[in-house]
């Protein structure tokens, strides 16, 4: 009998000190998501006072954040056009140095019109731009959205050649003559010539 209340009792501590340690584990979860999302509610408060995200972050969070692929392998219709989206860096060309160059992202954009003409090659139909560019570290709170595309390869969609056309004409760093052959181009597909 003085066994089983010895067993007894060691259960029952062990049962205390199980509840204990699950109560602070709890406390400490419970601590854990308050401090991330106090820490996304700084990032975004952060972000905002910043002017981010930009429009192409908008206009790519809705093209890409979407589950449904768009139909890659029918023919664009003639207000359509296919965009794809890549992210490059130039990494500083002498890291071992004392003073240490930030690398630089840049977000390409290749606009791809349907052929209006026999006479026009596929590429005649293809316009790239620069659509951003980014100097920092990738993790940084002031890094763009689209920084989630590096090392990820070519993104695909399509959207309205007006869409583009105004995300190109907000963002776009091309010279006058490069941003007339562009914007002629999707005022074309528009038309519908």
């Amino acid at each position: 009998m003085f066994v089983n209340r010895n067993l007894a009792l060691e259960r029952a501590r062990a049962a205390r000190k199980r509840a204990r340690i699950l109560q602070r584990a709890q406390v400490c979860k419970i601590e854990t998501e308050n401090a991330g999302n106090a820490r996304l509610e700084s990032r975004r408060r952060y972000r905002e006072s910043k002017g981010l995200p930009c429009a192409v972050d908008v206009w790519l969070a809705s093209k890409l954040g979407r589950g449904d692929p768009d139909d890659l392998c029918s023919p664009l219709l003639p207000d359509e056009v296919q965009c794809s989206v890549y992210v490059s860096c130039i990494s500083d060309p002498d890291p071992t140095g004392f003073f240490v160059d930030l690398d630089t992202y840049i977000l390409h954009l290749t606009v791809k019109t349907a052929l209006r003409s026999a006479e026009e090659s596929a590429i005649e139909s293809e316009r790239c731009v620069v659509l951003g560019q980014y100097q920092g570290l990738p993790r940084d709170w002031s890094a763009p959205d689209w920084m989630v595309l590096y090392g990820h390869g070519t993104k695909v969609f399509r959207d309205s050649a007006a869409t583009v056309a105004k995300i190109v004409q907000c963002t776009a760093q091309l010279g006058p003559e490069q941003m007339t052959t562009l914007a002629d181009s999707l005022a074309a597909v528009q038309l519908g010539d």
